[in-house]
């Protein structure tokens, strides 16, 4: 493109993107100038996003936003036990998840009211806007937009391994780790992870344990793929109602680029129930370095398509 690129010396994910005819774009970790700037707040901010998709007549998964009132732990209980009784009402497991984090970071599918509590009190550390949304069935997919285009789409799995008879868990994570890091996937499997316990938990397994040779077992309650989820290359097999609803909601909310997850009662491919879990503006394309498909588009293509649109070129 003719182009060159200043980074900030101390922050090399932050920096200036320059054509020689002197237009600029400013990026940071995950964000592009090319969305709109009140577009791009608002759909940072989950709740008020699924309120106006919902309005516009998109199907949205049910949820309802907890505000912390003050910094008293008084108040923050009684909060907390408010957020439960309308977590009893959509019945567990529910999901939480801070209104306005992106990364997977903070969601938690509580199978209990321990589990419960102890997501929304984490999510009230950094986040005063705490989710409480009901548990979507079905397979998830992440479908991302560009000026009216679908430029790529894939079926996001939890993170897994697949027992060899003789590792431990935390050793067949660490396997999977290095495997990231040879391909330049920028995802950060840690064994630590307060979910992956609690799966273990639930399993009555720890990290120490051995799975036999061949089997296979899901580590995370979610399928982000920056917590070391997997994805596979469904964008040429998109049904065309839900690629159709990708491109219109992307529209609706004023955005030029974003990514929209779906949970599909069903594969993607045929015309199947479905409902939007949430909406993007800052996707991070990074992620779909190790789509399982030859036909995947690489992520400088992806990269070239998004700056060449907001350049016009």
């Amino acid at each position: 493109m003719s182009a060159s690129i200043e980074l900030k010396s101390d922050r090399t994910a932050i920096g200036q993107f320059r054509l020689q005819d002197g237009r600029v774009c400013y990026f940071l970790p995950s964000s592009l100038d090319i969305n709109p700037v009140g577009a791009a707040a608002l759909a940072r901010d989950k709740d008020s996003a699924s309120c106006f998709m919902s309005r516009m007549g998109y199907s949205v998964v049910e949820s309802k936003a907890f505000i912390l009132p003050s910094t008293s732990a008084r108040e923050r209980n009684r909060m907390i036990d408010k957020a439960y009784s309308y977590a009893m009402c959509l019945k567990l497991p529910v999901i939480t998840k801070p209104n306005s984090s992106s990364r997977g970071r903070g969601v938690v599918l509580a199978h209990t009211k321990s589990e419960f509590c102890s997501g929304i009190r984490d999510i009230f550390k950094y986040d005063n806007v705490a989710l409480v949304q009901r548990q979507a069935i079905g397979r998830d997919y992440r479908i991302v937009v560009l000026d009216g285009t679908v430029i790529t789409a894939c079926e996001r799995r939890p993170l897994f391994v697949i027992g060899d008879g003789r590792s431990t868990i935390e050793d067949l994570l660490r396997k999977k780790q290095e495997a990231f890091e040879k391909i330049g996937r920028p995802s950060r499997i840690n064994s630590r992870n307060s979910n992956t316990k609690k799966v273990l938990k639930r399993k009555r397994m720890t990290l120490e344990s051995v799975l036999p040779e061949g089997e296979s077992m899901i580590l995370m309650d979610t399928a982000n793929l920056m917590s070391g989820g997997e994805g596979i290359d469904v964008t040429t097999s998109l049904h065309p109602s839900i690629a159709q609803t990708a491109i219109n909601v992307t529209r609706d909310m004023g955005l030029y680029l974003s990514s929209v997850d779906f949970i599909v009662d069903g594969n993607i491919y045929e015309k199947n129930p479905f409902v939007i879990l949430e909406i993007n503006s800052a996707p991070g394309l990074d992620h779909f370095l190790d789509l399982s498909s030859t036909k995947a588009k690489s992520v400088e293509e992806l990269y070239f398509d998004v700056m060449a649109s907001f350049f016009r070129l």
